[in-house]
């Protein structure tokens, strides 16, 4: 046996907890790195641990499993290619595997009853020095069913236009009024915060929309988990279970959003969200740069239309609503009123207060629980003649 090559017995259990590790954390991979270091995982064998960690620089993840057996010997740490070992063990037959790692020539080795599989590595070593995590404790604990509404009602709002770093992210803060994320892209805004969760000092993070997404996806589907924050100047750290997560937050200055959110809007428009068809139907038909539709709205109908003058394009619909204001004419991107509108159920109740056709909108969800506030706008567009 090559003394430079160390071998583990890995259970099918075990593989199947690799695997669905492995997954959750390819989402952080680039498929173009900076780094091209950065297209691997970090595979690390120590004690009773296999170590799992991938990075893009700006969002580092390290997941920990334990090994059945404790592991006596050195350390072995290596840097596997992301895309050839994921596909690999999600293509393994469910039986213990042999995995072996040879420090010298930096490969990796997984031999099954069936067959033997050599995946050419790299030095883990050139692998980014990212996972210092700290040791005191957490500055707050959310429940990830908090973390996952506060997530689904403002991601979607962050700005996707890479000339505003400053609204790319979601700004979260903790003070004495609650934990709040808000999220923004100019056009809409939202604002949705925990009143029961306080801290007698102010802290906030503007993070990426990626990390997020990733956070979203791996807690969605697990059993309720508490997770664990410390904000620090420029990071956020977050813990639960066996996953460590180090975010580099985005050094922007938010905007002053308060002063965006209209205090005083008297005439209130009541839709059902079962409207989403209509609208985005019409939306087939509004231009291709502005998306423009128009509500005609009078005292229990909307008509909505669509024009596109370029290509003799029209449609228009009626859809009954309530409303105790004045007749109206106000216009919307339909693409950005359609995914506003797409994170509530079907057959809710959907408030708008209204003030004038140029004058942002407030958008009131159903159900608001009495520990939450949220607060939803979007701006109207001026309409073409």
């Amino acid at each position: 046996m090559n003394p430079t090559e160390h071998t583990h017995k890995i259970s099918a259990s075990m593989l199947s907890s690799l695997h669905k590790e492995v997954n959750a954390l390819s989402n952080v991979i680039l498929s173009n790195p900076l780094l091209p270091i950065l297209e691997n995982f970090l595979l690390k064998i120590e004690d009773n641990e296999v170590i799992l960690a991938a990075s893009d620089q700006q969002t580092s993840i390290l997941s920990r499993l334990p090994l059945a057996e404790k592991v006596t010997m050195q350390p072995l740490e290596i840097a596997v290619p992301a895309r050839m070992f994921k596909e690999t063990l999600k293509n393994l037959p469910k039986q213990p595997v042999d995995l072996s790692v040879d420090r010298e020539r930096y490969n990796i080795a997984l031999k099954t009853s069936q067959g033997h599989y050599k995946i050419a590595s790299e030095n883990a070593d050139d692998f980014p020095k990212v996972f210092d995590f700290p040791k005191e404790d957490a500055d707050v604990v959310v429940a990830s069913d908090v973390l996952i509404q506060a997530i689904n009602f403002t991601l979607f709002a962050a700005s996707k236009d890479e000339l505003r770093p400053d609204l790319s992210g979601v700004l979260v803060t903790l003070d004495q009024e609650g934990l709040s994320f808000v999220a923004t892209d100019g056009h809409r805004l939202v604002r949705y915060t925990r009143k029961e969760i306080t801290l007698n000092r102010h802290l906030k993070a503007l993070v990426p929309a990626k990390t997020l997404q990733l956070l979203k996806q791996l807690l969605t589907g697990q059993n309720k988990k508490d997770i664990r924050f410390i904000f620090r100047e420029s990071q956020l750290f977050i813990t639960w279970d066996h996953v460590q997560m180090i975010v580099s937050t985005i050094n922007e200055t938010y905007p002053d959003y308060e002063n965006v959110i209209p205090k005083h809007n008297p005439h209130i428009l009541t839709l059902n969200t079962d409207c989403l068809a209509t609208l985005k139907r019409i939306g087939i038909y509004a231009n291709r740069t502005t998306h423009q539709i128009r509500f005609k709205i009078d005292t229990n109908r909307i008509e909505v239309i669509a024009e596109d003058l370029d290509f003799s394009n029209e449609a228009r619909e009626t859809i009954e609503c309530q409303y105790d204001g004045p007749a109206m004419e106000i216009g919307f991107n339909a693409k950005l009123l359609v995914e506003m509108l797409s994170i509530f159920p079907s057959g809710e109740e959907i408030k708008f207060s209204l003030d004038t056709p140029n004058r942002a909108i407030l958008i009131t969800p159903p159900d608001i629980k009495d520990e939450e506030d949220i607060s939803m706008l979007i701006m109207p567009i001026l309409l073409e003649k």
